[in-house]
């Protein structure tokens, strides 16, 4: 058990109403309300963007990181057995 008490996070990603009911201490209706259609007058954003596809962004941070392992590795192969020159 920690010393110290989980320290709540800043941003949830998804809401957890019975966890937030307990960090507030409060009963709540197990409901969310979430606007939708309409040419309402607000500034509200009513149609999101589906999340991005970083799979190809993941993947060029993988092969940079293989191809900067593979450089050093030759770099050390090259460095140990070329000849040394006793003058």
């Amino acid at each position: 058990m920690p010393d110290r008490p989980e320290e709540k996070p800043q941003l949830w990603e998804r809401l957890d109403l019975p966890r937030f009911q307990a960090m507030l201490g409060h009963p709540l209706q197990p409901v969310v309300l979430q606007q939708t259609g309409g040419d309402a007058p607000d500034t509200l954003v009513r149609e999101w963007a589906p999340p991005e596809d970083r799979v190809a962004k993941h993947q060029g941070y993988a092969f940079q990181w293989y191809g900067m392992a593979v450089v050093w590795l030759l770099l050390s192969l090259f460095a140990g057995f070329r000849k040394r020159s006793d003058a």
